[in-house]
C-alpha cells in the first residue's frame, strides 16, 4: 500500500475536517497521520494515508479534498518516517544521548 502525504488549506470552522476526511475515506484512504496549522484564510491540514494497491491516486485524492471544499492541494509520495512529528523524533535522539 502506498503512503501519501495529502497538503490542503480549508475553511476553519465546524464540519470542514469531517467532510475532508470523510471525502478521503471514500475513496479508499485510510488516514495514519495528521497535522492541522493555523494559515492565513483558514487552516493547513496534513495527511499521511496509505492506499489499498490499484485504489486512488494523486490526482483523485486532490479531487476529493476540492469537492470537500480544499483549496491549494498537493498530493506526494510519503515515506515511513513522515508518520513520527518532529517533536517525538527529537524526543528520542535526545532519550539516546
Amino acid at each position: 500500500m502506498p503512503l501519501l502525504r495529502i497538503r490542503t488549506e480549508i475553511e476553519d470552522r465546524p464540519g470542514r475536517l469531517a467532510a475532508l476526511t470523510a471525502a478521503l475515506a471514500a475513496r479508499g484512504a485510510n488516514i495514519l497521520g495528521l497535522t492541522v496549522q493555523m494559515g492565513t484564510d483558514g487552516v493547513v491540514d496534513e495527511f499521511v494515508v496509505n492506499v489499498p494497491s490499484g485504489g486512488a491516486g494523486p490526482d483523485e485524492l486532490a479531487g476529493a479534498a476540492a469537492a470537500a471544499g480544499g483549496v491549494r492541494t498537493a498530493v506526494v509520495p510519503a515515506r515511513p518516517r513522515d508518520l513520527v512529528d518532529e517533536p517525538t523524533r527529537a524526543l528520542a535522539l535526545a532519550a539516546r544521548a
